[in-house]
C-alpha cells in the first residue's frame, strides 16, 4: 500500500518533511508504518530526540566495550545506560533532562521492535535520583507573558 498522498496542503508537507534517513532507519518495518512512527511526535520532540540520540551515540561510539554487538546501538545494556547517565550528570543536564534522553533511548528500541526496560530499572531510578539529590535542581525562572498594555509601553513609550 503506497503512502497517503491526498492533495491537502498539510498531507504534502508532512510527507515532504520527513527526513530521507529515516525510512533508512527503520527498514525494518513498512513505509507506511515509518511514516505514522515519524508523525506520532511533535517537531519539538524530535529536535529533543535528535539531541538525545546523537548524545548517546556519540557516548557509546566513544566507549564501544558496553555495546552488545560492536556497531549496534540498540540494544542498550544497562551497564551503558548507567554510564551514560552518569556521564550527563556531570555535563550539568538536568535530571528531567536526562529522564528525557532515556525516553530517546526507549524510542529508539521501540523503533526497532526491540524490548528496552533499563528506564524502569531500579538502579537507573536509583542513580537519577542521587543525581538530582547531589547536584540539586536548578532554579527555574519562567517568563511572564508579555501582556499588550507592557507592549504598547515598549513599542510607544511617548504615549503612556
Amino acid at each position: 500500500m503506497p503512502i497517503p498522498t491526498h492533495t491537502s496542503p498539510l498531507n504534502e508537507t508532512k510527507l515532504t518533511e520527513i527526513p530521507s534517513n529515516w525510512y533508512k532507519m527503520h527498514a525494518n518495518v513498512s513505509k507506511n508504518v515509518a511514516f505514522f512512527l515519524w508523525h506520532s511526535i511533535t517537531s519539538s520532540t524530535h529536535k529533543t530526540y535528535s539531541t538525545g540520540q546523537k548524545s548517546y551515540i556519540e557516548f557509546i561510539t566513544l566507549h564501544p566495550n558496553y555495546l552488545n554487538e560492536p556497531g549496534r546501538y540498540p540494544p542498550a545494556p544497562e551497564c551503558a545506560i548507567l554510564k551514560w547517565v552518569a556521564f550527563l550528570s556531570f555535563s550539568q543536564l538536568q535530571p528531567k533532562t536526562i529522564k528525557a534522553y532515556l525516553s530517546v533511548v526507549w524510542s529508539l528500541h521501540v523503533n526497532k521492535g526491540l524490548s528496552f526496560t533499563a528506564t524502569e530499572s531500579p538502579t537507573v531510578q536509583w542513580v537519577i535520583r542521587e543525581i538530582k539529590h547531589f547536584f540539586g535542581e536548578k532554579q527555574r525562572n519562567p517568563k511572564a507573558p508579555i501582556m499588550l498594555a507592557l507592549l504598547q509601553c515598549i513599542c510607544h513609550p511617548q504615549a503612556t
